[in-house]
């Protein structure tokens, strides 16, 4: 059934708020699908939906933060005391705990810890931790830009948290001014359990992220294009997540491949040295060879000079300094390394391997364990973490994130 594209499409909440769905599509009945929902403004078309800077929240990013806006717990009524008219202060810090300049993405980010009042009238006044995230490019622009841009600051806080993160509210300031906002749509809550929101068990909590925010920043928004492949393969591997131990190795495996392929970029052969090999063995295929297979050989020499799995899981645990080496537990990586190459092997050819692979869950939960740690530790090393910081991660990814 062909589809009908629709670029902007007006209407209105059941509320009566005015909303528009942007990058839409029917398919001939009387639903629509759109990319995007934005609620409070009519946009007529997508090139006029231009925003000044936008405010967000993230799931657990109070836990994350560690800090506690209010200077005292309030202490409840006891039975018996006085219930006459009172006036009840409640001292709290709005604290700006981040602030930095992204130069790839012309912006400036910031982080603030906070509160967020909530109530029913005449039952209940709640006063809740509230931290949200500040984002302001230099000059104005288009939606294309924010959604881009957020979808990069969710993977890199999930990568932080070690579950997967969502935008539970979205504000974005519109270009005419302070008067014009609207609320992007999306969902208002995160399946992640408290247990795996406690920053004691998340990788790089606030405390061991601040000091190399300015970095870590910078290095994540200047890769996150080339590395998108990478983050979102760590991403549906994370809590909540219910897809079957041997879908998780193949993740995990070939995660580490592209992260491989894009960051260290090591081949058996110099490139030019490599050309020469390719073009004398593409040039004596047996001539009754099939014309099919021809080209499918052809097509996997090109890519024959790059290193394999197996090389690639044993480089880069030895590319690990000490401390992460030691908080992998990984006493001979080309153990692990032959291991999981095996099991990925078996796994999409259906075929018997040479060598040992992964049986039962057991097994395979301990090879996901150590692949998810070791991707955590290279990630960290090339962000910009310190040594202390990259082995923390390391041990909480192989210890704590062991149920996904």
């Amino acid at each position: 059934m062909d589809s009908r594209p629709l670029d902007a499409l007006l209407g209105e909440c059941p509320d009566g708020t005015v909303c528009t769905a942007l990058e839409g599509f029917d398919l001939g009945g009387n639903t629509v699908y759109a990319r995007s929902l934005m609620i409070g403004h009519h946009f007529e078309r997508p090139e006029n939906s231009r925003f000044r800077s936008v405010e967000l929240r993230l799931s657990h990013l109070e836990q994350w933060t560690e800090h506690s806006p209010f200077a005292f717990p309030i202490k409840p009524l006891s039975e018996g005391e006085p219930q006459g008219p009172c006036s009840l202060g409640l001292p709290y810090q709005k604290k700006r705990l981040i602030q930095a300049e992204i130069p790839t993405r012309a912006c400036r980010l910031e982080i603030w810890s906070g509160i967020e009042p909530s109530w029913h009238v005449y039952r209940s006044l709640n006063i809740n931790h509230a931290s949200f995230v500040f984002v302001e490019p230099t000059a104005p622009q288009a939606f294309a830009w924010f959604r881009t841009f957020l979808l990069e600051l969710a993977r890199l806080f999930s990568f932080l948290m070690g579950s997967r993160v969502c935008l539970t509210k979205t504000v974005l300031l519109c270009e005419e001014g302070a008067d014009c906002s609207v609320e992007l749509y999306g969902p208002t809550s995160s399946a992640v359990t408290a247990q795996d929101a406690d920053p004691m068990r998340m990788p790089l909590s606030y405390s061991r992220f601040q000091s190399a925010a300015p970095t870590v920043f910078s290095n994540w928004f200047c890769t996150a294009s080339e590395m998108a492949p990478v983050y979102q393969l760590l991403c549906e591997t994370l809590p909540p997540c219910d897809m079957g131990l041997e879908s998780v190795l193949l993740r995990l495996a070939q995660a580490l491949e592209v992260f491989y392929r894009r960051c260290v970029k090591k081949t058996y052969a110099h490139a030019n040295e490599y050309d020469v090999y390719l073009r004398h063995m593409t040039t004596h295929l047996p001539e009754k060879m099939p014309q099919a297979l021809k080209d499918r050989l052809r097509n996997q020499l090109k890519y024959g000079n790059e290193y394999s799995l197996r090389n690639v899981v044993t480089q880069l645990i030895e590319s690990l300094d000490p401390p992460a080496r030691e908080a992998l537990h990984i006493k001979r990586p080309s153990g692990i390394a032959g291991l999981t190459a095996n099991t990925r092997n078996s796994l999409i050819h259906l075929s018997d391997v040479d060598g040992p692979v992964a049986s039962g869950a057991r097994e395979y939960h301990s090879t996901n364990q150590r692949l998810r740690a070791l991707l955590y530790g290279v990630l960290a090393k090339s962000l910009g973490f310190g040594v202390p910081a990259v082995a923390h991660c390391v041990g909480i990814a192989r210890a704590c994130l062991q149920r996904a």
